[in-house]
């Protein structure tokens, strides 16, 4: 009997590959989502120095420059921190897309791999038989 050739092999090679190019789109989206959310904190944090020098010049001798200058500076913040918010959003949204798209190609994989088990499973059982029908015709 002829050996086992899986006639969609060419099709689960290159679905693996498409797998592992999903991946990659996967990590990369992550990476960013993770940048932009670092970025996001970073702007919170900063926000909340300018906010604790804003309490200390009201508290100490008042500096009304260092209070405007202050208060100024805290709502560039928050102008920034919104961008970045819808930054950290899009970069999700992207990361979801990404996400679902791996897992689209892992099922289409899978599913090709078990079409490749049940196609050898079934060879055998032929071969099985083929060998069973020449010891019979052997004796």
């Amino acid at each position: 009997m002829n050996k086992f050739i899986y006639p969609l092999q060419g099709v689960l090679n290159l679905k693996e590959k498409l797998e592992s190019q999903e991946k990659v789109l996967f990590q990369a989206a992550m990476e960013e989502l993770r940048r932009e959310e670092e970025a996001l904190s970073q702007l919170e944090q900063r926000k909340r120095g300018y906010e604790d020098r804003l309490r200390e010049a009201v508290t100490s001798q008042l500096d009304l420059l260092k209070v405007k200058t202050n208060k100024e500076a805290i709502e560039v913040l928050k102008e920034l921190i919104q961008q970045q918010i819808g930054k950290v959003r899009r970069a999700e949204r992207h990361a979801e897309i990404a996400r679902k798209r791996l897992e689209e190609a892992i099922k289409e994989r899978k599913t090709l791999e078990k079409l490749k088990e049940d196609a050898f499973t079934e060879y055998k059982k032929e071969y099985e038989k083929e060998e069973q029908k020449e010891i019979d015709e052997g004796r």
